[in-house]
């Protein structure tokens, strides 16, 4: 995450949401979900993070709800 902070102070891209991906709710996040904007100076909204699967195979309600649309 850090190297990925410095690519955006590099481009002025200035990052806007954050949301880590989490396999499994009692695992690290293995994935990072940014949106940035570039030239902006908003404030870094940090977003809960997503959990994709309640049981080995089943998506969470939210992560069904991502691919139904």
């Amino acid at each position: 995450m850090v190297e990925l902070m410095l690519l955006f102070a590099k481009y002025q891209l200035n990052p806007r949401r954050l949301r880590m991906v989490q396999p499994y709710a009692d695992k690290e996040a293995n994935l990072l979900l940014v949106e940035a904007r570039a030239c902006d100076k908003g404030k870094l909204v940090t977003e809960p993070p997503l959990v994709v699967y309640a049981e080995q195979g089943c998506y969470t309600k939210e992560m069904q709800e991502i691919y139904d649309r």
